[in-house]
């Protein structure tokens, strides 16, 4: 019995460790990848991917980069940790690599002695050896760690890289080193000096040279095989963007430049081009109607087809849609027509760089990129009658006086802190902005709280000559100082801004204080201005030049175009210079003996008889212009003397008068081009003029022209010779013309031929110094020097059927003025010389009529 205890006892001491009362435990092969316990064990690495490992490196001699650190898989794809990885190169001369990763485009420096540590100096291929001689080479570089080896990664070893300039198929490379360098993808290859219609793709192709030689494929500065791979950035990713390949694809249209980068460095390479619009066509649904009758709050959707210069279709362009009377028929920016009161406005869809086709400052004009494109003008008429506030002023007065025609009374006058010696209303009726010689006054207007003055300020005086039809800008020309001022108003916690530009003028007396000693100069300044529907230009003309700003481009005068010291514009001896925007708004007429107009097309380096393409190599700035652009070139001079100018809605008149010969009326029948802009030619506006006279007496210089909204009439008011003298309106009943009875727009009713008639005003009317039409053009308001009264001449049937006394009286008493008829004695009514009317609400489905005097 001891015995078998003794034998049991070494029994149970030599049983293995793993051997328990529940089993043994045996690996079957799950640390493995075959599966049993042999072979590649799960911790080891089956592949090392070692990055860029498609394009890989690009160095040129001497230059230092590092390689992505190696990633390992076992052989389940499954991440494992390698702890030294060491590299490898095919060339050690060309493409040395440190323990550590970086990569040497030449040798690193080894058993420098002298305590300088190893791999701290690239040293580059010496001129002489093969290496240098070749222009560079390419090697392969790989990582070896825990018994793998990762995939090679090229290294492009070359000299310094000094252009990179695009090319067509020319610059295609044949790279027996290695095909992918400068092989293209299977999209066709980008040509140069061409564009691509939107949503279509390209192959960007590219040479790259060393030296200072002109950079051209197969040249001996030819280093494009050993450079390697580029990469290409547009500078306007909304013209283009670039693939990782080279691949480019056309979004909007205009011109963007192409940065191209290799070998740690970026430059220049060249221009890509999306094709700009042809043609921006407007219509009322399926129908090439271009008149449309739409009732108020009713929606009138309008229809834009967009071609491109290739005749394909674009979506998605940033469109600006403009009305020409915003209060009234206000226009969307989908390009929806709801009108608000009755009345009558044109519809311009317009395409304006840099927000829409930009370009480059030097590649203005090259395959029509960098510049305006318009549609059509659709003209919107909105029966039935509305009511009005009217507003006058008088430089003589100190009162600015309202007249609610729903009321029929003349409102509480306002008291202005000076005498205004001028008045604009902005087209949406929100303020009227007033000049003095001390300072700019603004009013607000609210058709149910009143009107209120708002703003002074003092950093503002002189003339107001225009307001931007968006508010955003007022222009004022202060005669002393000799400035134009560029004023933004204040719009909630925004400060006003103002910008001044010099403008040289006649030379008037004025003050200590930099204020005219006779403020009356400033009623009738030397210069005009207007802004174009869609505020973003300014015309400013006068004193034979042409100044124009642009919110984009800034401000530009006529002599920096190189047209022999001063613009072609020529003020008549009667009258200051006037000034005219078209319809659509592709440019403006200036009045003068002649007649001139001026385009918006620009004539940039590549669409003028100049050096069309980029720039040379070699320039310190590779994107400044070879040569200038010349901005708003004339369109047209026409022969006819104009002092005031104003031009139809509907786009196919150019109203003018003179005093000169005793009174005329000019009217130019033009043709306003609208689309693409011409390539190397300026815009040109056909015209016919035909002269009337006005047959008024009495007319010593014309105040105004004022067209109806629906451009069937235009009337003229005048300062007279003789204040007593005359009372008759000049009214002329606007004519169809040719090309728009050709083009089937004549409305029902407007005669073919153009007439003159002389309004009869009642009583001691005198002469129209100051008018405005209503809203609803029913009706105009005409002020006169004699009575100084305003009356209502009916339009329909061109007869005085009312008048009423604005109650404006003289501040202070001027015995002689610069300007004659502005002389008064103090508390002595005066005329009112500067009128404003905007809709308001109404209340019934007539207007009521004001209280007769």
């Amino acid at each position: 019995m001891r015995r078998f205890v003794f034998y049991a006892a070494i029994l149970a001491i030599s049983l293995p460790i793993g051997l328990s009362t529940t089993g043994c435990i045996h690996d079957y092969g799950q640390n493995y990848c075959s599966g049993y316990q042999s072979g590649q064990q799960l911790t080891a690495p089956a592949k090392i991917d070692l990055e860029p490992a498609v394009y890989g490196l690009s160095l040129s001699y001497g230059q230092v980069a590092s390689l992505s650190t190696p990633t390992a898989v076992n052989c389940k794809g499954t991440s494992v940790t390698v702890r030294n990885y060491s590299y490898g190169t095919t060339s050690l001369v060309l493409a040395d690599v440190s323990p550590s990763g970086q990569v040497c485009g030449g040798e690193w420096n080894r058993n420098s002695g002298n305590g300088v540590p190893n791999f701290t100096t690239c040293i580059p291929p010496q001129p002489g050896s093969p290496i240098y001689e070749a222009h560079g080479g390419l090697a392969y570089l790989t990582a070896s760690g825990g018994g793998a080896t990762s995939n090679p990664v090229p290294v492009f070893v070359h000299p310094p890289i000094t252009s990179v300039l695009l090319g067509g198929k020319n610059a295609v490379h044949t790279c027996p080193n290695n095909p992918s360098t400068g092989s293209p993808s299977n999209v066709p290859v980008y040509a140069l000096n061409s564009c691509l219609s939107q949503n279509q793709t390209a192959q960007l192709a590219a040479t790259v040279c060393t030296g200072t030689g002109a950079c051209t494929s197969g040249s001996s500065n030819d280093i494009t095989c050993n450079a390697g791979h580029l990469s290409f950035q547009p500078q306007n990713p909304n013209v283009v963007s670039v693939d990782q390949n080279g691949v480019a694809t056309a979004h909007l249209p205009g011109a963007s430049v192409i940065n191209a980068t290799i070998a740690q460095a970026t430059s220049t390479a060249g221009y890509f081009f999306t094709c700009p619009a042809k043609s921006i066509s407007l219509s009322v649904g399926t129908t090439n109607q271009k008149n449309v009758t739409v009732n108020i709050n009713n929606i009138q959707p309008l229809t834009t087809t967009i071609l491109d210069t290739l005749g394909n279709p674009i979506s998605g362009l940033r469109l600006l849609y403009t009305s020409n009377d915003p209060i009234n028929i206000p226009v969307s920016n989908s390009g929806s027509v709801t009108p608000a009161y009755p009345s009558a406005a044109a519809i311009v869809a317009q395409c304006l760089p840099s927000v829409c086709n930009p370009a480059p400052q030097n590649e203005i004009g090259n395959l029509s990129t960098g510049l305006p494109i318009s549609s059509n003008a659709i003209d919107v008429n909105t029966p039935g009658p509305s009511q009005a506030l009217l507003y006058m002023s008088s430089p003589q007065s100190l009162n600015l006086v309202p007249i609610d025609f729903q009321s029929g009374n003349v409102g509480t006058p306002i008291r202005l802190p000076y005498q205004p010696n001028s008045m604009v209303m902005d087209e949406n009726g929100n303020n009227l902005f007033m000049g003095s010689s001390a300072e700019l006054m603004i009013a607000a207007i609210s058709p149910t709280a009143g009107t209120t003055l708002t703003h002074q300020t003092p950093g503002v005086p002189g003339t107001v000559l225009a307001v931007a039809p968006n508010d955003t800008l007022v222009v004022v020309h202060d005669p002393c100082r000799q400035l134009f001022y560029l004023y933004t108003p204040p719009v909630g916690n925004l400060a006003a801004t103002l910008i001044s530009f010099a403008a040289a003028g006649p030379t008037i007396a004025c003050d200590v204080n930099s204020q005219p000693i006779d403020p009356s100069v400033e009623v009738h300044p030397p210069y005009a201005a207007q802004f174009t529907q869609d505020s973003q230009t300014v015309y400013i003309v006068g004193e034979n030049t042409l100044y124009t700003y642009n919110t984009f481009t800034g401000w530009h005068v006529c002599t920096e175009n190189g047209q022999s010291g001063n613009c072609p514009v020529n003020p008549s001896s009667t009258s200051p210079t006037s000034v005219a925007v078209t319809i659509p708004g592709v440019g403006a007429y200036a009045s003068g003996s002649p007649t001139t107009a001026f385009g918006y097309c620009a004539l940039g380096p590549n669409n003028a008889a100049q050096n069309p393409g980029p720039p040379p190599t070699g320039l310190a700035d590779p994107t400044a212009a070879v040569n200038p652009t010349e901005y708003y070139p004339n369109a047209a001079t026409v022969a006819a003397q104009t002092d005031e100018l104003a031009a139809t809605t509907d786009g196919y008149h150019i109203i003018g008068a003179t005093a000169g010969s005793g009174g005329q009326l000019n009217d130019i029948a033009v043709q306003i081009p609208y689309g693409a802009c011409p390539l190397k030619t300026a815009l040109n506006f056909p015209s016919t003029p035909q002269q009337f006279s006005l047959g008024a007496t009495n007319v010593a210089s014309i105040n105004q022209v004022l067209v109806s909204p629906n451009s069937q009439l235009a009337f003229v008011t005048f300062e007279p010779t003789n204040p007593a003298g005359g009372n008759a309106l000049p009214a002329y009943k606007v004519p169809c013309t040719a090309l728009q009875s050709g083009q089937g727009n004549c409305p029902a009713g407007q005669p073919t031929t153009g007439t003159v008639v002389d309004v009869a005003l009642t009583g001691q009317a005198g002469s129209p110094v100051a008018g405005t039409f209503s809203p609803d053009t029913t009706t105009f308001y005409a002020s006169t020097s004699n009575d100084d009264l305003v009356h209502l001449i009916t339009t329909s049937n061109l007869t005085d059927t009312q008048t009423i006394n604005p109650g404006l009286t003289c501040a202070t008493t001027t015995t002689a003025p610069a300007n004659p008829y502005l002389a008064c004695t103090a508390g002595n009514p005066v005329p009112a010389l500067f009128l404003a009317a905007r809709p308001r609400p109404t209340q019934g489905s007539s207007t009521a009529a004001a209280k007769k005097n």
